[in-house]
């Protein structure tokens, strides 16, 4: 996996590739394996789940 820095301009246009680096997957996999989410994102997720079960 490739991450990339980028830069936006005021009308948030990305128009600046600032830097890309190689990241292993699994890494990223890990880190986000260890992070609680927030109330916020907990809330959203269980909205976009109710929103799916109307479908």
């Amino acid at each position: 996996m490739t991450i990339s820095l980028l830069e936006a301009d005021e009308d948030r246009f990305i128009h600046t590739v600032r830097q890309s680096i190689p990241f292993p997957a699994r890494l990223l996999a890990e880190l986000l394996g260890r992070r609680t989410a927030t109330a916020e994102e907990a809330s959203a997720w269980r909205a976009l789940d109710g929103e799916e079960q109307d479908r």
